[in-house]
């Protein structure tokens, strides 16, 4: 048996009562369901075509296809450009010498960064939202 493990996505963990509304809208309108968890242990898994996501909580949920997960893996198997090595890319695609195997290297290391970016506003974003309610629940 060939299993494949990924961390969560943000959208996964339920953390409030914000985000757990969030996480039950995207598994119903989703077409997630519901399973008896295989590992019971957090992370998102794929055997064979069937991908699905356990939570610490003891849930899990088979995901209705698997491209997010495929695309998430090839994602995580790339390696990382230095900046000098990223320069020089960016230098051969501007001048249009850029191979369809330089080009997909740039793609993915762009989409990477774009992510690390976006986490880390979302998790700014998230703090800020949490701190206010906390104040608003505690009566502050």
């Amino acid at each position: 048996m060939n299993i494949k493990c990924l961390k969560l996505e943000g959208w996964m963990k339920k953390r409030t009562p914000v985000s757990e509304m969030h996480f039950e809208d995207t598994v119903r309108l989703g077409g997630y369901k519901k399973i008896e968890p295989v590992f019971s242990r957090e992370g998102r898994y794929k055997v064979g075509d069937e991908v699905w996501f356990e939570l610490a909580d003891g849930s899990a949920y088979l995901c209705p296809d698997s491209s997010n997960f495929d695309h998430d893996l090839m994602m995580a198997d790339a390696g990382r450009l230095s900046e000098r090595e990223m320069r020089a890319l960016e230098e051969v695609e501007r001048v249009c010498l850029a191979s369809e195997q330089q080009k997909q290297i740039l793609y993915r290391e762009r989409w990477f960064r774009h992510s690390l970016e976006m986490n880390k506003r979302f998790g700014k974003r998230h703090l800020a939202i949490k701190q206010r309610y906390c104040q608003r629940g505690t009566g502050s």
